[in-house]
């Protein structure tokens, strides 16, 4: 799937980024799994993947309020878009199975929410954080 964390992507906050990179790999997997109709695999990750995401998020909001980011009540509803989309996925998944319609579902509310989190969101978070962590420039000495 085309879905790849790069260095342009950091929030600059290490933590939060290797938990970008782990989210990445793992909806690739889930993705890899459904298409090779692994249920076990596809349900272990899908598991993974909701748990996992209330660790991040709960890190990326700790960030926002420690720097005192303007957007975060509207980040937070984003993420809670994401979890939802996720219960949605396990939902459809004990409901109908692994079906190309869930396959598609992933690829649209999960990969899609992904890719414009993170590549809009979450850099405009590391654009703020950068810059409330920089150090103050030195004053006429």
């Amino acid at each position: 799937m085309a879905l790849q964390w790069t260095s342009t992507l950091s929030v600059g906050d290490e933590a939060i980024d290797a938990q970008h990179r782990e989210l990445f790999v793992r909806v690739d997997r889930l993705h890899d799994a459904m298409l090779r109709r692994e249920r076990a695999e596809a349900l272990r990750l899908l598991a993974f993947l909701r748990d996992y995401a209330v660790d991040h998020f709960e890190a990326e909001e700790r960030l926002m309020a420690e720097t005192g980011y303007p957007e975060a009540a509207h980040h937070a509803r984003e993420h809670e878009a994401f979890r939802a989309a996720l219960r949605g996925l396990q939902d459809h998944f004990e409901e109908r199975g692994l079906t190309a319609a869930l396959v598609l579902d992933l690829e649209r509310r999960v990969v899609g929410w992904l890719r414009e989190h993170v590549y809009h969101s979450d850099v405009a978070l590391g654009r703020w954080t950068r810059r409330e962590r920089a150090p103050a420039p030195a004053g006429p000495g």
